[in-house]
């Protein structure tokens, strides 16, 4: 919990439960981001500070929507066991059209030079799973980034996470979404800001974190 924050975002938004932690992280950070209160809200990111949330700032800043929570709880095994064999397909997919393997047509013959028909098909199998995992499990999906091209990235923050538990065990996931308006001298900007908390049943527990912006691609 962050307390002893001058929080210095107006909101317009409905009053809100006391022990709403995500909220109160989201309007902590934002003042950080503005430089004021509290700069440790910053270092609250999953996995730790990135080099993005270091140089970023803005003069003001504030909730203008929230999306409602979701949450979700199911079976962590199950759940790894699909991100591992997501990574499989892809990495055969990816090693087909890098030119680390060779593949056959239907006739035999070799594929050649992938263009985007070629590469839709080599990563057909693992977008079958993709489309599973966010079937049985759309909040830890959505969390893992699996249906964007940052879920291939080695920063993605699902990786060190999922490294960081036993990869069994009841999991309980939150998540929170709001979209930011930011200023900047004249300039505005809205984005999102995505806060989480993952649990599993073996104790280990996140606490309330922010998900980090992908700093290869910060619209994702």
């Amino acid at each position: 919990m962050i307390s002893g924050i001058v929080l210095g975002v107006v909101l317009s938004l409905a009053p809100r439960a006391e022990n709403d932690e995500a909220h109160k992280l989201a309007e902590a950070y934002l003042a950080a981001l503005a430089g004021k209160g509290d700069q440790a809200a910053r270092e609250m990111h999953l996995n730790g500070l990135s080099f993005m949330a270091q140089t970023v700032s803005f003069d003001s800043s504030k909730i203008v929507n929230e999306e409602p929570e979701k949450r979700e709880k199911g079976d962590l095994a199950e759940a790894a066991k699909m991100l591992s064999e997501i990574d499989k397909a892809g990495r055969k997919a990816l090693d087909i059209m890098a030119g680390g393997a060779t593949e056959k047509g239907d006739e035999g013959q070799e594929m050649g030079i992938i263009d985007a028909d070629k590469a839709k098909k080599l990563m057909a199998p693992a977008k079958a799973i993709m489309d599973k995992l966010a079937a049985k499990y759309p909040v830890f999906a959505r969390v893992a980034r699996v249906d964007k091209d940052v879920y291939w990235h080695p920063k993605n923050p699902i990786r060190p996470l999922m490294d960081q538990t036993k990869k069994k065990g009841k999991f309980d996931l939150e998540l929170h979404r709001y979209q930011i308006e930011s200023k900047d001298g004249r300039k505005t900007k809205q984005w999102g800001l995505k806060i989480i908390r993952f649990r599993v049943d073996d104790g280990f527990d996140t606490g309330w974190k922010i998900l980090p912006a992908a700093d290869w691609n910060p619209d994702e």
